[in-house]
């Protein structure tokens, strides 16, 4: 009796640390400023952006120049939103790049102490991926991303105090100056948007954007220009009714989507999922893009290997890094 005692009370415990943490991350979304927060991280000239110009400066500095708000989370970073509704803040989740800290207490041993090292390689090339899919979300893709800004080297003799809000509300005033952002125009998700416009009965606009989409791709494969997300649904958004991608993190530079072959096969990994949900929802705008990528994939289209999501299919290397 007693053993079965202490099994329950022990399977209690486990349950209400796994309740208590699950309803901590439910509150808080795991958000910490030490979370958002690199103070080891060096200056790298690979990750100065263009120079903005006297408009821009004047223009960022406003922007940033109110509070902002929790919005979400992605993959790579912590969002809040401008007071005003038009502008996003996106911090890296540094904690998605950096060893689990329990590991450290087992690195006496050689098999743990390998691991760890792999591990912080591993991760270490992850946040230098993504630190180059801000930069080209930048420097390369304003219009096509939204993108406003990027500060990836700690500028301490520019201090600039910011103001936000948790998901619990609570506020934090950190210095810009010491952390690592990039600033994004907000945008309207596109699967909300198609609803609305099909909803209105402007099937005319939702094909424009759905064109305006494959012809925005076609442009990067043709600069070299590749989305190693193939999300297309969750990372896409509209502004003044023109669609931008909202996640950067995985743009890369590879010669090889110029190439017919190339960008063939990545326009059709791109739109696959769309496609789908397409002919779930609004049949008559599947077919519009089924006609359109025919007319650009040619025959082609009706042979090639379905495309099934897994984390690392088909990712190009960035030929630059």
């Amino acid at each position: 009796m007693r053993l079965i005692k202490i099994v329950s009370i022990a399977f209690f415990l486990a349950v209400s640390c796994y309740g208590a943490v699950r309803l901590y991350f439910a509150l808080t979304g795991g958000f910490t400023e030490a979370r958002i927060t690199h103070e080891e991280l060096a200056y790298n000239p690979m990750w100065e952006g263009r120079v903005l110009t006297p408009h821009e400066q004047a223009y960022v500095k406003g922007v940033l120049d109110q509070p902002y708000y929790y919005l979400g989370k992605g993959c790579q970073s912590y969002v809040f939103l401008s007071q005003d509704g038009k502008t996003v803040i996106k911090f890296p989740k540094y904690h998605r790049f950096r060893p689990q800290e329990w590991i450290d207490f087992f690195t006496w041993i050689p098999s743990v102490k390998e691991y760890q090292e792999q591990k912080a390689i591993e991760r270490g090339l992850q946040m230098k991926k993504m630190f180059r899919g801000w930069l080209l979300g930048f420097d390369a893709l304003g219009p096509e991303t939204g993108v406003i800004y990027v500060h990836l080297n700690k500028t301490p003799d520019q201090p600039q105090p910011f103001t936000f809000y948790d998901k619990l509300g609570i506020a934090h005033t950190i210095d810009l100056a010491n952390h690592e952002f990039m600033l994004q125009k907000r945008a309207v998700m596109l699967e909300s948007a198609l609803n609305t416009w099909m909803e209105e009965g402007n099937q005319k606009k939702a094909k424009e954007v759905i064109d305006a989409i494959v012809v925005m791709v076609l442009d990067e494969y043709a600069r070299g220009l590749a989305d190693n997300d193939h999300a297309l649904m969750q990372n896409t958004g509209i502004i003044d009714d023109r669609p931008i991608h909202i996640d950067v993190g995985q743009f890369v530079r590879n010669e090889s989507v110029k190439t017919r072959s190339g960008y063939v096969k990545g326009l059709f990994n791109k739109t696959f999922r769309f496609q789908e949900w397409l002919e779930e929802q609004y049949p008559a705008l599947a077919l519009h893009l089924k006609w359109r990528l025919v007319a650009i994939i040619g025959q082609d289209y009706y042979t090639m290997p379905p495309y099934v999501y897994r984390p690392n299919f088909d990712k190009l290397p960035d030929t630059e890094l």
